[in-house]
Parts: C-alpha cells; sequence; structure tokens
C-alpha cells in the first residue's frame, strides 16, 4: 500500500504506525512535506510575519517530543515509523486546514468568520488530536486514554515553548 494511503488510513484511525516503514527516507520526506503544508498554512495567518521560524520550531519540538516518549517508554527503535506517521497525518491536516484559514483570515479583516467555517476548523483540531493520541497509543504500546493523556502533554509542551520563544501574543 503506498505511504499517502497508509497515512490517510491512519487519520482514519484504521491503521497505526506500525503499517509504515520503519525507515529513515519516509520519516525525511513526510517531515519534509510538514514543513512545507506548515509554512503554507503560516502565510494564511500571518501573511506579513516571519512564518519560517514557528514553522521550525514546531517541526523541531514534535520530533523531539515523539523521541523523548519513545526513550521513556522503551521504544526507541519505533522512531521513524512515528515520525512518519505524525509529520505525514500532519501534513495532510494541515492541507485541510489551508481553505479554512484562508476563508477566516478573509473573514477577519471585514467581521467575524461564519460559524459553520470555525466550527469545521475546530472538528479538523479535534480530529488531530485524536490522531495523535491513536499514534501514541499504538507508537508507546498504551491504551487509549493514555495516548490522549501524552497527546495533552505534547499540546501542553508546545504550547508552553511557544509563548516562551514568541512570547504571549503567539
Amino acid at each position: 500500500m503506498p505511504l499517502l494511503s497508509l497515512i490517510f488510513e491512519i487519520c482514519l484511525l484504521r491503521k497505526g504506525p506500525q503499517h509504515l516503514p520503519g525507515s529513515r527516507a519516509p520519516a525525511v520526506a513526510s517531515l519534509a512535506a510538514y514543513v512545507a503544508a506548515g509554512l503554507v498554512a503560516q502565510s494564511m495567518v500571518t501573511p506579513d510575519a516571519e512564518i519560517v521560524a514557528p514553522v521550525l520550531l514546531d517541526a523541531g519540538l514534535s520530533v523531539a517530543l515523539v523521541m523523548l516518549a519513545l526513550n521513556a517508554r522503551g521504544h526507541l527503535d519505533r522512531v521513524f515509523e512515528t515520525i512518519t506517521a505524525m509529520m505525514g497525518t500532519g501534513t495532510l491536516f494541515t492541507l485541510a486546514a489551508v481553505p479554512l484559514l484562508y476563508l477566516i483570515g478573509r473573514q477577519a479583516e471585514e467581521q467575524a468568520a461564519p460559524a459553520p467555517v470555525v466550527l469545521l476548523w475546530l472538528g479538523l483540531v479535534v480530529w488531530s488530536f485524536v490522531v495523535t493520541a491513536h499514534i501514541l497509543r499504538h507508537s508507546l504500546s498504551v491504551s487509549l486514554s493514555v495516548g490522549l493523556l501524552w497527546a495533552t502533554l505534547f499540546l501542553a509542551a508546545s504550547v508552553a515553548v511557544f509563548a516562551l520563544v514568541f512570547g504571549a501574543q503567539s
């Protein structure tokens, strides 16, 4: 099954990261795709601001958190498949969010974004969070509830690091 199809299946919670190749090339490719998609999305959110630093920080922090979690659970051998899953699904969610971010940004100039657009965006965020928990559950060999806890820790760490590096306005 092609890599993109497997990543899509992970987004639908039908497969886990263990179905992905555990080698460096797919992990690097998915990381590059994640950064590229992040640059597009970040330019929609902050068109006049520096977009590269937040995207690189996000990608680097994601990889570091995956490695720390896998090391803590003694599953560092799963690093490439987990990074491929996290970055690959993150790329798909980011690309799905781009049109919504465009609509929200365009509306922000005139008035508040329409409720359906905001609800779709929030739904995408929640779905992405659940997929992250699903990936972590499989990669760390834990229950879904513990996977949700790990995903929450990842989110909290990300928010804290971004606040520290870019200040409260980010």
